[in-house]
């Protein structure tokens, strides 16, 4: 089975290399899916964010996530289903300026639709790929907007890591899900300096999973290298009676003052289980000195003897927003976030001694450790 997937709608600029969309959506369907035929057409609308580091260049790359709903009236999508589907999007592509106002791009993407019944036992979703051709208008033209970090230093000058010996901490209240059960979770994090480049964080974390009691303790060594951060992190966790081993190794490259990639690799060993492999890779945003987003794909449960045989990888992402009383000093913030182990968790946190803005506690006065 092929779809296919017409838009129209607008795009706003939120910073220089961030933009957010809407747009209305039209599907057409092609062919028959394993569970019957599906519904021929479909409508509905998207929301979604735009990343492109450089946008001064000729061809301009990107990458882009979406959110949206579609509706089929007459009959389910898939057999089974409901009359509403859930869209999720993920994409990279570029695009070449014509002329002042008119721009013209090709993109690569992944699709999910899940049809609206994920709270019973019956869930047919579709999952694809595709590629796809944008044509854009500039309506209103202003002054190219300037970067939030034109005028800050590049991390590195004058030694990377944290500026002096004192150290900083965060606190996390936090609650989520993990499946079915319940998450309740308190999660401090200390950073020292050890040299101008290298810094310790010790990472605890204190709660319940599904009303049992859950703890985890660790500690990383990272150098932040001004054009990267390389972190290496060993831990312990204990849950119903089960000790586990933990180990993360991380690198982070600045492409520019707003973006970097990440790649992630972990491991876990208990007593009785087999060993567990998580991986990860994405990039994550500072599109303002208030804002973190982080976007990327994790795979889950290597380890496992059936990793071959089903469907590891899923979208994680994570999102940050320091609240605007924050000081040079300490930072409340609130953030969302989807981890790698398919942890949903919401909080609230506290830095102090973490860095003026967000961005210095990922690069400079603390670490950003995917999970």
């Amino acid at each position: 089975m092929s779809l296919e997937i017409d838009g129209i709608g607008m795009r706003f600029q939120l910073a220089p290399t961030l933009e957010a969309h809407a747009a209305a959506l039209g599907l057409i369907t092609a062919g028959t899916a394993e569970l019957g035929p599906p519904a021929r057409s479909g409508w509905g609308g998207e929301l979604g964010l735009r990343l492109s580091p450089w946008p001064t260049w000729s061809v301009r790359p990107y990458v882009y996530t979406g959110l949206g709903l579609l509706l089929f009236p007459r009959r389910p999508f898939l057999p089974g289903g409901d009359v509403y589907e859930g869209l999720v999007s993920f994409g990279v592509g570029a695009d070449v300026p014509l002329d002042d106002r008119w721009s013209v791009g090709v993109k690569g993407f992944a699709a999910h639709l899940s049809n609206g019944q994920g709270l019973g036992p019956h869930n047919p979703a579709y999952d694809g790929y595709g590629a796809g051709l944008e044509l854009k208008y500039a309506v209103l033209r202003g002054e190219p907007s300037k970067s939030p970090w034109a005028d800050a230093p590049p991390h590195g000058a004058g030694g990377s890591a944290r500026a002096g010996y004192a150290p900083g901490f965060s606190i996390d209240a936090e609650a989520g899900r993990v499946g079915d059960a319940a998450l309740l979770a308190a999660r401090l994090r200390g950073a020292e300096r050890i040299s101008d480049a290298v810094i310790a964080v010790l990472d605890t974390e204190i709660g319940t999973l599904a009303e049992e009691p859950v703890a985890e303790i660790g500690l990383a060594v990272v150098g932040h290298l001004g054009w990267a951060s390389l972190g290496v992190h060993g831990g312990y966790r204990r849950y119903v009676g089960i000790d586990t081993a933990l180990a993360t190794a991380q690198l982070e490259a600045h492409a520019t003052q707003e973006l970097s990639f990440v790649a992630m690799a972990h491991h876990e060993r208990a007593r009785g289980f087999e060993d567990l492999w998580r991986a990860a890779i994405g990039g994550r945003l500072f599109p303002l000195p208030s804002v973190v987003l982080e976007v990327g794909v994790g795979f889950d449960r290597l380890g496992q003897a059936n990793t071959f045989q089903n469907d590891h990888a899923d979208p994680y992402f994570a999102a940050e927003w320091a609240m605007p009383f924050s000081s040079k000093e300490w930072q409340l913030s609130l953030f969302l976030d989807r981890q790698i182990s398919t942890v949903d968790t919401v909080g609230l946190r506290f830095a102090y001694g973490m860095g003026e803005h967000l961005r210095d506690a990922a690069r400079r006065d603390g670490w950003r450790r995917l999970r």
